[in-house]
This record gives C-alpha cells, structure tokens and sequence, in this order.
C-alpha cells in the first residue's frame, strides 16, 4: 500500500505534534506515527507525572505550614495507590486531548513503529499493516530520548524514572544515581513522601547546567530536608536485585536503586543507516543544520533525537518553526540567550538567561546582585530555610543577562523575567519597575547593592 504525504512526522511527542498539527491546520497532508502514547515522554513519562509528584510530595509541607497558621489538621497516612490512579487517569485524559487535536487539525495518525525506507518514505509496522509504505515530500524525525544505560556491573538491575511513575509501593529507602534534573527531581519527591534517599553523585556538585551558586544552594537545602549525599563517588556496582549498591570503600543496602545519569537520543530501530544519516560522535544525537536539516534535505530532526536543548518549549518551538518554513514563512531564529528553565524540587529551582559563570566564560565583564532571606510564608513556622535570588548583569550596557532563584514558586516567578530578558531589560528598568508587595518577587526589582 502506497500514501502521499506533504510531511509524515516519526514519534508523537511535543516536538512532532506541534509541526504536525500547525502544518495539518494550514491545509497540507501530515501523518504522524507513535509507537507507544501520543504525548510523548514530557506528557506521559516527564514533565506532567513528575509534575503531579511535586504536588503530592509538596502537600506535606502545606500541611505542615498550615499547622503553625492555626489550622487543625489531622489527615492519615498518605495513600500512595489513589495517587497513583488518579495519576493515570490524568494521563489517560492527557492523551485523549493530545489525539482529538491531531484529529482535528486534520493530521493522520498510524499506532506503530516507524523506520525511514528512503528519503521520502517510512515503512510502518501495525498490528493491521506489518509492512506499509508512506511517501512523503517530507520527513520528521520526533523520537526524543530514553533512559542511558547505566555502564557498571549490574546497572541492569537499576529502575529508571519510568519505573518509578508506576511503582506499586513505596520503598522504604532509595540510592539515586546521578545529579542532573530527573536525579534531583527525584531525590527531592520521594525524600517528600517519606523515603530514605541517597543521592549518589559523581561529582561534588548537583545540577551542572545551572547557575553553580544556587545549585550550592538547593543541594544543601536536600541534604537540610533529609537527603543522604554522596559527592565525588564512583559506583562500582549493583547487586541483589537493586538492593546493594558498591561504592569505593562503602556499600548501600537500600530498597530499590534508580539510574539517573540521563537519557540519550532514541535513534535506534529508525533505519538512519538506509538513508545515510550520521550520528554525532559524542552523544548520539541527529546532527541537524539552523534549520533542522539533516544530512538528506528532505528529512529533519527536532527536539531531544537531536540532542541540542532537551527541553519541552524549546522542542515545540523548533517544530512550530519547522511548520512556518515548509509553509512558506521564514520565521526568526529560536533565541537561546533568555531561555527559562526550572527543576522542581522542594524548594524549586528556576533561571532564565545565563548563568554567573556562563556570562563570564561568553566574555561579559558582569556585576552580581544576591539576596536571600526567610520566606513570609515561614514567618510564624519553625522553618529556617532561605531563598535565594540571584541577578547577573553586563556592566557596560546595564543589560540583565541572567536571574536564578532557589525558593517557593520560583518557576512561576521567572517565567515573567524571562520575558523580560527576552526583551532585553536593562537593571535600570528593573530598578524602575514597581514592586508588588509583599512578594518574594519584588527582591529582583529592588536589589540596590552590587554583591560582587
């Protein structure tokens, strides 16, 4: 069997149903193939699941909080299997909206595996269709990433965080290996719900994209909340099932283990070698030109399979993008310099722009604001713990490069001042800008004192 398409898409994530259903509304003919859930890993394995975690997890602080307020709460343990089916009918209700606007936008979409056949074909595996053939004038690749292996003795025997976003129970304790977003993310959940955690790290230092200073910052207050760290340890393997873990001159004897040491490009199974697409030496990504452009005109590549900014918006951006210029538009280039990030654990962790040491290493002769102080929310709480804010600013055209914040509602906060930095603000406009108070965000208009 034989189908023309203008644009046939391979993987049902962020990145590949925002090209897809931006060029289906504007009349052109789009198939979309996914092998598991439309949504992708950001709304069925990520973002969104995790993002229901924090909630759960927070819940108990709120509670806590809520106590020293006058409130009288009396609640009962927590029920860890009602979580977890809710969470799944959220799911279940996600990818329902995700396959009604696909349907709606005009897109076609085939439940299998795709796997490029030449440059303008895809073979399609379905359980109605073993071996279909789509043409397409052109070609998307969307498979995002999938957990990195962990290459130690017995690394198999480690969960990863899918795993962990269908857990039956609770573990009693936990040994996270890793110190990027899902390890931290993690550490930071199930140290909420009670488990004993041991953050292992390679390093000794969590977070190593982020501002240095308040990635300090968060690390301590993990450790302040509970959370075992391991610095600078070199795991030499994994034994009983998960539930020993070798580190040089120690063991851990926990409940499960999770590799967290990141994901990789899921490049495999989608026939790259028929058509001649090269991966990058290093990390496995689809190399792709400003454009998304791979090495076979017809045939691009968005979002984490191309191993560039493995973030959420920035995979939607690249798509919609890619759906203007095969419209006909010439859209502007993605800016990267004011791209807004967060980690989600207790207290979260969100930037936007550059971070202190990245201004300094791109040349920028910056000056440093810091503040930190108690939250009101603790005020009439037993709580000590601060936030942190943290402005980085060009000293010759008074430009605001970065802001970081570790502290209660940080991603809500620098959501706005990414906006801000994407209009480049200057700190004299920050400094003009009236406050809203009291708010934990007014410090990043009222900071008057260079720190450094």
């Amino acid at each position: 069997m034989s189908d023309m398409y203008d644009l046939i898409v391979i993987g049902g994530g962020s990145g590949g149903v925002a090209c897809a259903r931006r060029l289906a509304a504007r009349g052109q003919n789009v198939a979309l193939i996914e092998s598991l859930r439309v949504g992708g890993t950001c709304v069925m394995r990520g973002c969104v699941p995790k993002k229901l975690f924090w909630y759960a997890a927070h819940a108990r602080e709120d509670v806590d909080v809520a106590e020293h307020y006058g409130w009288d709460v009396r609640g009962g343990p927590f029920d860890w299997p009602t979580f977890i089916h809710k969470k799944r009918q959220e799911l279940d209700r996600l990818e329902g909206i995700y396959q009604n606007l696909l349907s709606t936008s005009g897109v076609e979409v085939f439940k299998g595996h795709g796997a490029l056949a030449s440059p303008n074909a895809v073979r399609v595996t379905t359980p109605a269709h073993p071996d279909r053939i789509l043409n397409g004038h052109h070609i998307l690749l969307a498979t995002g990433s999938t957990p990195k292996p962990l290459a130690i003795s017995g690394g198999e025997q480690a969960l990863v965080s899918d795993h962990i976003l269908d857990l039956a129970a609770l573990p009693e304790s936990i040994a996270i290996i890793g110190g990027g977003f899902i390890a931290v993310e993690m550490a930071s959940v199930l140290n909420g719900f009670g488990v004993q955690v041991h953050l292992i790290l390679k390093y000794d230092f969590i977070l190593p994209t982020f501002d240095r200073e308040a990635a300090e910052v968060l690390l301590a207050c993990l450790q302040d909340r509970g959370v075992r760290v391991y610095p600078s340890a070199r795991v030499q393997g994994i034994r009983d099932q998960g539930r020993q873990v070798d580190l040089d001159g120690q063991s851990l004897r926990v409940a499960c283990t999770l590799n967290a040491v990141g994901r990789q490009p899921l490049t495999k199974g989608l026939g790259l070698e028929t058509v001649g697409i090269n991966l990058h030496p290093t990390h496995g990504g689809i190399g792709v030109d400003e454009q998304n452009r791979t090495s076979v005109p017809s045939i691009f590549a968005v979002g984490d399979v191309v191993h560039d900014i493995n973030l959420t918006p920035f995979a939607i951006a690249q798509g919609r993008k890619l759906a203007d210029r095969l419209s006909g538009f010439t859209p502007p280039p993605l800016d990267r310099t004011a791209l807004p990030m967060a980690v989600f654990t207790d207290p979260p962790l969100a930037a936007a722009g550059l971070s202190e040491e990245a201004a300094r290493k791109a040349g920028y002769d910056v000056d440093v604001y810091v503040s930190r102080f108690r939250p009101m929310k603790y005020v009439l709480t037993q709580k000590t713990e601060k936030t942190f804010m943290k402005l980085v600013v060009d000293r010759a055209s008074d430009r605001v490069l970065g802001c970081v914040m570790v502290g209660p509602d940080a991603p809500e906060i620098l959501q706005g001042f990414g906006v801000a930095l994407t209009c480049g603000a200057t700190k004299a406009q920050f400094d003009a800008t009236l406050a809203i108070h009291p708010t934990s965000a007014e410090e990043f208009v009222t900071m008057g004192t260079v720190t450094r």
